[in-house]
């Protein structure tokens, strides 16, 4: 607990806000109940489960556009792609636009945990049937949108970034692989436009552990 709480502090968690729970996957201590007190003594909090029910749920953004990324995609009968809905609702026979490259598509059929039903919300994992494209021109990284709000798309784009550990030298030119979702790209590092570094508040031109500075 004392080793993790500098590490989870430096990648901007708030140490107040975590919790520190033991658990046993090979016995089940602590998953779902609490275990005994001579078992352990030093702990009396809640199990796992019990922690995450108490949770306040999760505000899923039913109303707003659909955004579902694909992270995988196969031929059967059809061209069915997989995925995660982020927001939105989607239903069966739903007209759609497949981004980047703006292929308009119907959803005919949708399916969770295997079982067809007639609509898919925010949250929701799901696999669906697309027409009007071939699985041939789909990739990992495609956003299924609603037809009247599409997501942006860009080849440039500003980021903070945390540097947690890093040999070489960050600066202009830098290159590196950067995971979206369910998507991998070859990135390079145009330029550093500033350093969040409240303690040393001029412009670096290189980055080393433990900064953090927008790029």
């Amino acid at each position: 607990r004392e080793k993790l709480k500098p590490f989870l502090k430096e990648t901007g968690f708030n140490p107040k806000m975590l919790a520190f729970i033991p658990c046993s996957g090979y016995t089940g201590q602590f998953i779902k109940e609490p275990a005994p007190e001579k078992v352990c003594p030093w702990y009396r909090g809640p199990a796992l489960l019990q922690y995450l029910d108490a949770m306040p749920p999760i505000d899923r953004e039913f109303s707003a556009p659909l955004r579902m990324t694909v992270s995988e995609k196969y031929r059967d009968m059809g061209t069915y792609v997989m995925g995660k809905i982020e927001s939105g609702v989607v239903n069966k026979g739903q007209s759609s636009i497949l981004m980047p490259n703006r292929v308009p598509v119907e959803v005919t059929q949708i399916l969770t945990d295997d079982s067809d039903v007639e609509m898919g919300v925010a949250g929701d994992n799901v696999k669906l049937r697309l027409k009007g494209v071939e699985e041939d021109d789909v990739s990992r990284g495609f956003v299924l949108c609603s037809n009247d709000n599409l997501t942006h798309v860009s080849d440039m784009f500003d980021a903070k970034i945390r540097i947690l550990d890093c040999k070489a030298i960050i600066c202009a030119g830098f290159s590196a692989i950067l995971h979206v979702h369910a998507v991998e790209e070859e990135v390079q590092l145009e330029r550093i436009l500033c350093t969040l570094d409240k303690k040393n508040p001029k412009l670096p031109k290189w980055r080393r552990k433990g900064r953090v500075s927008s790029d």
